[in-house]
């Protein structure tokens, strides 16, 4: 059978024709659009989605890699896909036992995005929620706050039909301050498109239609600011069966992995989601079928993708999740200290007028949760308390305007009520601070060791978003607010970068062009840095995760960062540069 290799760019409509085994090479910009490449007329025997088809993309002048698997779209035709992370040249190449899809090669030139408010993937920096920004891929800390849009008909949606409202469900995440919407549980529409149980059908393959309409929503919230948070599955109740415990092989059978395959394969290259495994999982799943589901699909990805589980902490997940309503501040902050290495997401859902969930909780929680140091929390619509929305939406983006078009949330900051009687955030170098109180008309804040720049802003939370000037000075003073409400204060300037906000000496320091970072033997080798100077190194791993070391570099500028008790594999090693800038390179261990 003759074999026909195309490629071309999805969201440009631009289509070239290669012939032969190289693809030639394509141009496209950081983060968006992704690009997609097929092969038509493949030979193959058995079934078609258990053929294996293994692309590494490969930056030249650096470690960067990303390793993804081709998937099946039928018609005797095999694609796949990739989204750039670093500016540069790309060169991959194909590896199968099926002939057909083995041995082809191309290239890929990528450049910046020249629209700033395109985002990458959505990362874990410690325990902050994170997206990459710009053309070195910086770090932006983010409220990981989750939104179910107001519609009485988006409970337990199909994806082809919260595709046709998906302007709506934007609309409403907007109006109501969020940038994470909310679809509901797949189910077993991975293998029957509007299929929740698995009695409900007899597939052991994948269906394409759920994917086609899935991909097109990530990539339109994506495209308008917004990621998609996806239930992979429900419960197991006898009057659901909302699980994969029942389709050919059970739980992590072979027909859950071909589902498994897919996801990572068709949806793995496009930024913008993320995963939970789903709801009342403790009726249906143990830890180890949990582990041995995120680490297949962390193994496959290619992409960073945030995978969690509801009331599950296990290792193998990046976020850690809780079940139960009406959490409190003073849960939210133990939490992150005890486990500050991942994000933390109250994922029961805490929708509008279920338990206490009232207006004035909700608006006190977006806050406080967010005051906590990040952790997140799921809001929006209840739809059978008759569709009622929230009375003041305004007050709700002006929290959203706060800390996300703002980025006041920096990925070192942690709580510190010791300097206020409210709540405060600070980063441990004292050089940026956010306070907040509550029904209050003054605000106390102990600045007489702040580092930063003396410069301050008040917004009032309970109406439509307007910064106010505030005077303060190097010491325990008293702000006096105009009138009454709920006042959250941001000491500092906040026009850094996210990812190199570090003591200000460090922040100053300048890395000349010969930086570079190698293995010698178990340990992480910089050189090229300047004498004597203290630096955050920032260690960035394939799953997204982040960890920051403080080291001083020696004679001739070098440094050294213990690397025995990391895993195994490429991380990104990034150096705060003057300005806003950071100068980043990869090793691999």
């Amino acid at each position: 059978m003759s074999r026909t290799l195309k490629s071309f760019v999805v969201a440009m409509g631009v289509v070239a024709v290669a012939h032969g085994t190289d693809f030639g090479s394509e141009s496209v910009t950081m983060w968006e659009p992704y690009l997609e490449w097929e092969i038509s007329g493949v030979s193959y025997s058995g079934n078609a989605y258990d053929v294996i088809a293994t692309v590494t993309f490969e930056h030249g002048g650096s470690n960067a890699r990303h390793e993804t698997e081709m998937f099946f779209d039928g018609n005797d035709t095999w694609k796949f896909r990739f989204t750039g992370t670093k500016t540069g040249t790309w060169s991959f190449s194909t590896s199968s036992d099926n002939g057909d899809l083995n041995g082809h090669s191309g290239e890929v030139s990528v450049s910046a995005n020249a629209d700033n408010s395109i985002t990458g993937f959505m990362v874990a920096s410690g325990s902050k929620f994170a997206v990459q920004t710009g053309a070195e891929g910086d770090l932006k800390a983010i409220p990981g706050h989750v939104f179910k849009p107001w519609d009485a008909e988006h409970d337990h949606a199909r994806p082809d039909e919260f595709l046709a409202r998906i302007d709506n469900a934007m609309a409403s995440a907007r109006t109501n301050g969020f940038t994470r919407v909310f679809l509901n549980e797949m189910c077993n529409g991975w293998f029957k498109l509007g299929a929740k149980g698995w009695d409900d059908h007899d597939n052991d393959e994948p269906d394409r239609a759920t994917f086609e309409a899935l991909e097109q929503i990530i990539v339109k919230l994506h495209r308008n600011g917004l990621s998609l948070h996806i239930w992979a599955w429900g419960d197991d109740a006898s009057s659901r069966r909302w699980t994969p415990k029942g389709v050919a092989g059970g739980l992590n059978g072979y027909a859950d992995r071909r589902v498994q395959r897919y996801i990572a394969a068709r949806l793995g290259p496009l930024p913008g989601w993320t995963m939970g495994y789903g709801f009342d999982l403790q009726e249906w799943v143990g830890e180890s079928e949990l582990k041995s589901w995120a680490e297949y699909m962390h193994q496959r990805m290619g992409w960073s993708h945030l995978l969690c589980a509801r009331g599950r902490s296990n290792s193998a997940l990046d976020v850690v999740s809780y079940s139960h309503l009406c959490h409190d501040y003073n849960t939210a902050v133990g939490n992150l200290n005890g486990d500050p290495s991942r994000p933390h997401f109250f994922e029961e859902r805490d929708l509008y007028k279920r338990s206490c969930a009232d207006f004035d909780w909700t608006r006190h929680h977006v806050w406080r949760y967010t005051m906590a140091g990040g952790h997140a929390g799921f809001f929006g619509s209840y739809h059978w308390k008759n569709n009622d929305k929230y009375p003041h939406p305004e007050y709700l983006r002006a929290h959203h305007t706060f800390w996300y078009d703002n980025e006041r949330l920096l990925v070192d900051m942690k709580a510190d009520n010791g300097l206020t009687n409210g709540y405060c955030l600070i980063t441990p170098d004292k050089t940026h601070a956010i306070f907040y109180k509550e029904n209050t008309s003054s605000v106390e804040m102990k600045l007489s060791g702040f580092n930063g720049t003396l410069s301050a802003v008040a917004v009032d939370a309970k109406k439509d978003y307007e910064e106010v000037a505030v005077d303060v000075t190097k010491s325990n003073m008293t702000w006096n607010a105009p009138n009454s409400s709920d006042w959250a204060i941001a000491v500092g300037e906040f026009d850094e970068n996210p990812v190199s906000i570090a003591a200000a000496t460090q922040r100053r320091a300048v890395v000349p062009n010969s930086l570079q970072a190698r293995r010698r033997g178990a340990m992480l080798e910089v050189t090229g840095l300047h004498s004597d100077r203290a630096y955050t190194i920032t260690l960035i791993d394939t799953r997204g995760r982040v960890s920051s070391v403080h080291r001083t570099s020696g004679a001739g500028g070098a440094l050294l960062v213990p690397m025995a008790d990391r895993s195994r594999g490429v991380y990104l090693v990034r150096i705060p540069v003057s300005g806003d800038r950071s100068r980043a390179t990869q090793v691999l261990f």
